[in-house]
């Protein structure tokens, strides 16, 4: 997902940090340095219409300068998996602020380092291998029954969410989204899918949306998923509009994977919020 400079969701990395604030730094000393040979030089009057025009770029520079490194540090916490609060907390800020941010994705983004959380490459694609092979033999079992063609082609289904309405006291908005879900869901809909997430393309421009993007490889269930979220009280509190985004549209959402399910209902591969959110609502 591309990154948005002004917007405070999404996740920096340490040298990322640091280089943009050197540079918002060096920028804002050499135009407070412009500003005073203004007032020195051209005899600025405060009370003059003409003056105050000139002065006007770089107020508004200037004012630019003061939101962007507040967004920096508050990326750089979320790098860390932690509240963007965190970083008005004098001396622990800067501590953090040199600290490694979170292998993997984590509540608030994707790695900015493209780092996986640590599992083994060759057993994640022996499960994409298990899951790939388990609906082939599904799919041929159809053909051979000569059900409905229809069956075989892929189908998805996304579940929007209004980002100001979710509940992210607890965790990140993103787990908070799949809790909500898995209380609405169960997991046996999902079996032999492939689940998506992430801030819609139009966000934050014209929404503020999360979308949870679930992909089945032979027949879907998204009708079904579709009836018992419109249902589910907790959910449609929280609904964005339109609630549901079906079929080939999903593929303009810069959603990233989060994990898989095989046709026994269990999470395979690479998950981090869908898995998370599933065992904190399935606990016990």
């Amino acid at each position: 997902m591309k990154e948005r400079i002004f917007s405070v969701t999404g996740r920096i990395r340490r040298t990322t940090f640091w280089v943009r604030w050197l540079i918002i730094i060096v920028v804002a000393y050499v135009f407070i340095y412009l500003m005073k040979e203004v007032i020195s030089n051209l005899g600025y009057d405060p009370n003059s219409k003409g003056d105050g025009m000139v002065m006007l770029p770089f107020s508004v520079i200037i004012t630019v300068i003061t939101i962007l490194l507040p967004i920096q540090l508050i990326k750089r916490m979320h790098d860390l998996n932690k509240s963007g609060w965190y970083g008005i907390i004098p001396i622990y800020n800067i501590i953090l602020a040199f600290t490694e941010g979170t292998v993997g994705p984590n509540d608030y983004g994707a790695d900015p380092k493209d780092r996986t959380n640590g599992i083994n490459d060759q057993e994640i694609e022996m499960d994409e291998q298990l899951i790939t092979s388990e609906a082939q033999t599904t799919v041929d079992k159809v053909v051979e029954n000569n059900s409905d063609p229809e069956i075989l082609q892929p189908y998805s289904i996304g579940i929007r969410f209004d980002i100001n309405k979710v509940d992210d006291s607890l965790c990140g908005y993103g787990e908070a989204c799949w809790r909500i879900f898995w209380q609405a869901v169960d997991i046996e809909f999902l079996a032999g899918a492939i689940l998506s997430d992430g801030d819609t393309d139009a966000t934050p421009d014209r929404e503020n949306v999360y979308c949870l993007s679930i992909t089945w490889n032979t027949s879907g269930r998204a009708t079904e998923v579709q009836k018992l979220l419109e249902e589910f009280a907790p959910y449609r509190q929280v609904a964005a509009y339109p609630n549901f985004i079906i079929g080939n549209q999903l593929a303009n959402e810069p959603l990233v994977e989060d994990g898989k399910i095989d046709l026994h209902g269990q999470f395979v591969g690479r998950s981090y919020r869908a898995q998370k959110a599933y065992e904190k609502i399935n606990k016990g």
